[in-house]
């Protein structure tokens, strides 16, 4: 990212360090950011108005906080009345900047409103950049940059032409991107730093000058990045303590001026210091873990055989992709809609050969003109949003930014849809990690399987199914794991029953997260089975998540349109404290750290937790006094990138202790060593399922149970009856006689040109369920 390459150049010190200590720094909801995403606002509501200079600050500052109620309400820095009064102060000093720029700085420029897009997206291969502009200018002459920056003045404060170097470092990444991107010269690219904080007219617009020293410098930097990544997924243990070695080592060239950087550094210094040999290890693997999974995210598997990987959008061929499902093209304009906060495009689909297609409502993806092969997204502009709706006919997507230049999409008619993948799930990754350092010793003992899950004896007592599970569960001190084969209702009768258990309780609140959205869907529905929620009033839970990704039903309860009906800042803070019961993705909760510092949370309840690996959730555990966690290693395990070999722990200090692989999910480990050491009372295997006829569970009953699934209705036991005649046709056979069959493809000849379609194995689903119609209609059934 730009953003990230320009954060590596500072007056006081210049190395690429500063990249890999961001990897683990977790960034706080301070007053500046807040600010910052303010005066970004600001500029988006005053280029897209049709009269800019009648814009108010107060109506516009309103709207910006009905927006983002929860961000400035747990803001710390201005959560007293005064301090936000002073906020205010500061943010209208910026917006009475930002408007005379654009009305009389921007004209004087040259720089037409009509011409301007707000943070568009590029892709430059030649460099190795992405990154996202504030505001690009585009016309006959030129191709100018505004990037918004709404601190401090750079020092000295008196010279109006002044720009501090990461800002200018920024700037230069953007001319490299735009020259390679629309091949022009440079001479044709501008680029200027907006300094909003600046009120003396005439000198908040500074064009930064290229220079072609600096922009050695900058790739130079964003390769030895790189280096440092393939040292450390090449390397072990040593390698990456070697480059906190390293990271130490910049205080030393540091300027003895910058003592706040010494300070931070001896602070990271200080957490690794006081770790066990196991734990710096585990610290070390896991670190080696997710870069390579992030690696393979950017570039993909050379041996995989589709298409994969961030960089597949320009290594494959197009053809190549759209056989693997994974493009919407021949796409042209419907309608755009920019009433609301977004802007909303429909896309008509009008190609033939395009009907099946492997995208899902609210992904995020990639948008880009497509007339030809010659278009991709090296070389066009491109926008980023999420995918609204999607049908035959036609696909919606939102994006963040309104556009008042239409003469983009009225250029081209012909666009294109690809996937887009985002870093933060590595970021919350390596954050996850540090802060698991961070933690109580006692906290990381447990978590490694260093000391035992307590609970108090239990006396004996015959208390029936599943009431003797949830007595268990509720007696575990530390952590209790639910095994839940298919069918046992891990989440519509145990999950249900352990919320209303806790929530019996007066006091306490609990956080239930599960992996993907649409288990939180059916984690909210249960919520609304236990307890009767039919409105607002009776609802007492908060979704954490976007709607999108949110079932309609739900979308009531999600914490930004709780937040928008608050009346103040006071009204959301007792309404969050009231509410007991959050639920969320664990994507969406790592988004959320804010929450905590509104909230404390007694326990959490923890579904699919299978398939969440370790260092996805290693690092949010010791915020909790307990956790339950519900999962099915052998339905649901964690998926990755890297291959099993790959991914397999053989430090001793780790294998000692039962952590063998990083593929491993953090459920299936605890699971493990609470097996091997006997500790029963820590966890549980569902035995009763009321899904499938005990003929069909025999297979997963032999063969991952150990014969442990028992039928919970009649029905499961009945024998199958059917007076359908003896054939030859082997699907009405198998379907007449039999609840089991097994059909084998291997043989037959591939049709489909995509792993992600079977053509054979489509037309034996499609014969099959031809034949059970058959035989039921023939039964009377």
């Amino acid at each position: 990212d730009a953003s990230a390459i320009a954060e590596c150049f500072h007056d006081y010190c210049v190395t690429p360090m500063h990249y890999f200590r961001n990897k683990f720094e977790t960034p706080e909801n301070r007053s500046y950011l807040l600010l910052g995403n303010l005066a970004n606002f600001f500029l988006d509501e005053l280029i897209f108005a049709q009269q800019p200079d009648e814009v108010s600050f107060d109506e516009t500052f309103l709207k910006s906080f009905r927006q983002s109620p929860f961000e400035y309400t747990s803001c710390r820095d201005i959560a007293a009345d005064e301090d936000f009064r002073d906020f205010m102060r500061k943010a209208r000093t910026q917006f009475e900047n930002i408007k005379r720029v654009i009305t009389e700085d921007f004209p004087r420029r040259g720089i037409n409103l009509h011409q301007c897009t707000l943070e568009p997206s590029f892709f430059s291969e030649r460099y190795g950049f992405q990154g996202r502009l504030d505001l690009l200018h585009i016309n006959k002459k030129a191709y100018e940059i505004v990037e918004l920056k709404s601190g401090k003045l750079p020092y000295p404060a008196y010279d109006t032409g002044k720009i501090a170097l990461n800002h200018e470092v920024q700037t230069g990444v953007y001319r490299l991107m735009t020259e390679s991107v629309f091949d022009v010269p440079s001479r044709r690219v501008e680029a200027a730093i907006l300094y909003s904080s600046g009120s003396i007219p005439g000198t908040n617009l500074r064009f930064a000058a290229g220079f072609q020293q600096l922009e050695k410098e900058i790739i130079n930097v964003r390769n030895l990045i790189i280096a440092n990544e393939h040292a450390i997924i090449n390397g072990n243990n040593q390698t990456v303590a070697q480059l906190f070695q390293a990271l130490y080592d910049t205080t030393g060239t540091a300027q003895k001026s910058a003592t706040f950087y010494t300070q931070r550094i001896e602070q990271f210094k200080s957490v690794l210091q006081q770790c066990t040999p196991m734990e710096l290890s585990y610290f070390y693997r896991y670190i080696r873990f997710v870069s390579r999974e992030l690696y393979l995210q950017k570039t993909g598997d050379v041996e995989y055989e589709s298409p994969a990987g961030v960089a597949s959008l320009w290594n494959s061929d197009f053809t190549e992709r759209a056989e693997a499902l994974d493009v919407l093209y021949g796409l042209s304009i419907e309608s755009i809609d920019d009433s609301g906060n977004d802007m909303k495009i429909v896309f008509r689909r009008n190609h033939a050969g395009n009907d099946v297609v492997n995208f899902r409502e609210g992904e995020i993806c990639i948008v880009y003109p497509r007339q030809d092969e010659q278009d991709t997204v090296l070389n066009r502009q491109i926008l980023k949003g999420a995918l609204a709706a999607i049908s035959r006919e036609f696909v919606e997507v939102r994006f963040r930014n309104k556009q008042r230049n239409r003469t983009f999409f009225n250029e081209n008619p012909l666009w294109a849809i690809e996937h887009d993948a985002l870093d933060t799930s590595y970021n919350s990754m390596y954050k996850s990690l540090f802060d698991f350092l961070n933690a109580e010793k006692q906290q990381r003992d447990l978590l490694l399987g260093l000391r035992a899950p307590q609970a108090p004896a239990i006396p004996e007592n015959k208390l029936p199914y599943p009431e003797s599970i949830i007595r268990k569960a509720m007696a575990a001190e530390d952590y209790f794991l639910i095994i839940g084969p298919p069918g046992t209702g891990k989440t519509s009768i145990f999950a249900r029953r352990l919320i209303e258990e806790f929530y019996a309780k007066e006091n306490g609140n609990m956080l239930v997260l599960a992996y993907t959205n649409r288990a939180v869907d059916e984690l909210c529905e249960a919520i609304n089975a236990a307890f009767g929620c039919k409105d607002e009033n009776s609802c007492n839970y908060i979704r954490v998540g976007s709607e999108l990704s949110c079932a309609e039903a739900y979308r009531d309860r999600l914490l930004q349109n709780i937040s928008e009906k608050a009346s103040n800042r006071e009204s959301l803070r007792t309404t969050i404290r009231k509410t007991r019961i959050v639920v969320s993705t664990l994507a969406s909760i790592n988004g959320k750290p804010e929450l905590f510092s509104l909230k404390k949370f007694d326990v959490a309840i923890i579904d699919e937790a299978s398939q969440i690996l370790e260092p996805q959730i290693i690092g949010l555990l010791p915020r909790f006094d307990k956790f339950i966690m519900i999962g099915d290693h052998h339905q649901l395990p964690a998926i990755v990138l890297q291959k099993k070999q790959v991914a397999a722990i053989h430090e001793p200090e780790l294998t000692g202790a039962g952590i063998t692989s990083c593929a491993h999910s953090l459920f299936e480990r605890l699971l493990r060593n609470c097996v091997g050491n006997n500790w029963t009372h820590a966890y549980t295997q569902l035995t009763i399922q009321g899904r499938m006829h005990e003929q069909i569970a025999a297979f997963p009953s032999t063969h991952f149970y150990p014969q442990a699934l028992l039928s919970a209705k009649e029905w499961q036991a009945q024998p199958w009856r059917s007076s359908f005649p003896e054939t030859g046709n082997v699907f009405l056979q198998h379907v007449s006689k039999s609840r089991i069959a097994f059909f084998s493809t291997e043989q037959l000849p591939p049709q489909s040109t995509s792993s992600k379609t079977n053509t054979p194995e489509a037309e034996i689903v499609a014969e099959v369920i031809r034949s059970v119609a058959t035989v039921y209609a023939h039964d009377r059934r």
